[in-house]
């Protein structure tokens, strides 16, 4: 092999890699989850801020009729907000864990399709992603890692 085929292979490899969620985003994205989720007092704040911003993002509220989607500060609203931060929290907490991360993906995939059909995932992460610096602090905050691993965990939920 000469020069230029080794490193076409090695870029290919390392390429293919960047899209993965590697052990180390893992790591990264479980710590800042920790520190945004780890202290209740923030649990509310953020989710509220993310749930903001998601209706920025994606202004149809259709799919939250039921929790009273039109007032995020309704208390079932706000029950809706601690519903899917348990979930996040459960899919992060188990992506290294892969029977347990597998399961939990199914037992999301099969709710949603089941009760809503398609929902916006991607918009969430969106979301997620621009309100996170905020309570990481943006020095610390690793979005390539986050999209990488949030990718990983709706890869199934979809």
């Amino acid at each position: 092999m000469n020069g230029i085929t080794v490193f076409l292979i090695l870029a290919m490899a390392s390429a293919s890699l960047a899209d993965d969620c590697t052990q180390l985003d893992m790591i990264k994205v479980k710590h800042q989850w920790a520190e945004v989720y780890g202290v209740e007092s923030n649990r509310q704040e953020f989710g509220l801020a993310v749930f903001k911003r998601f209706f920025v993002i994606h202004p149809d509220r259709s799919l939250f009729v039921n929790v009273h989607g039109d007032n995020v500060y309704s208390p079932e609203f706000q029950a809706h907000v601690a519903r899917v931060l348990a979930g996040v929290d459960i899919l992060i907490s188990s992506m290294d864990q892969e029977a347990i991360f597998k399961a939990a993906q199914k037992h999301y995939a099969d709710f949603h399709k089941s009760k809503f059909g398609e929902v916006p995932l991607v918009e969430f992460g969106t979301a997620m992603r621009d309100v996170l610096p905020k309570y990481v602090g943006l020095r610390n905050y690793d979005n390539d890692s986050w999209s990488r691993c949030y990718a990983y965990i709706t890869s199934k939920v979809e």
